[in-house]
């Protein structure tokens, strides 16, 4: 019993682990632009005296409050684009807790949006948004990963309010 629970508890950890790690790579890619805010970060934001008395200024601190991380990457380049194709598919198939939420084809750019479950309805442990395709007339590759307690709703807005590609389908993602 005791090698049992030592067992599962590894296999916990490793795949923890490796949903952290599997795209630490392009943050040192030198052909992929890439953006990854902590929990550290955030804890910094919260920090700072909002008006909460404001509800929207209330609600960022109720979502900084929940988020782990924030991982974006960006690439041009095809080999790139390539690996960033293949690690997202690599993750998906390691990573059974992960459901297909929307996936939405269009004018020639392929959005796929992938959910945990989260401990409330609503809320989602992680959220991966994978896009391919056509951006500003030039063929580009985006991985969007954010961990935490996610409220979908929030994200929506703070994905929109960040600029972050992608940000125009995940609002349409709160829609349905």
């Amino acid at each position: 019993m005791k090698r049992l629970v030592i067992f599962l508890m590894a296999v916990v950890i490793t795949g923890t682990s490796f949903a952290q790690d599997v795209f630490d790579k392009f943050e040192s890619d030198t052909k992929v632009t890439s953006f990854v805010a902590t929990a550290k970060m955030f804890k910094l934001i919260r920090d700072i005296d909002f008006d909460t008395d404001d509800p929207e200024a209330q609600a960022y601190k109720d979502l900084i409050d929940n988020i782990d991380y924030i991982r974006v990457f960006v690439a041009e380049d095809a080999t790139a684009r390539a690996d960033m194709n293949t690690t997202v598919t690599q993750y998906l198939k390691t990573n059974t807790g992960l459901e297909e939420l929307m996936r939405v084809n269009s004018e020639g750019k392929k959005v796929r949006f992938y959910s945990k479950d989260g401990e409330s309805e609503g809320f989602v442990k992680e959220l991966l948004m994978h896009v391919t395709g056509d951006m500003d007339g030039k063929q580009m590759a985006v991985i969007m990963s954010l961990t935490g307690d996610l409220n979908l709703a929030q994200i929506s807005k703070l994905t929109k309010d960040l600029n972050l590609p992608g940000s125009d389908e995940l609002k349409n993602l709160n829609k349905n």
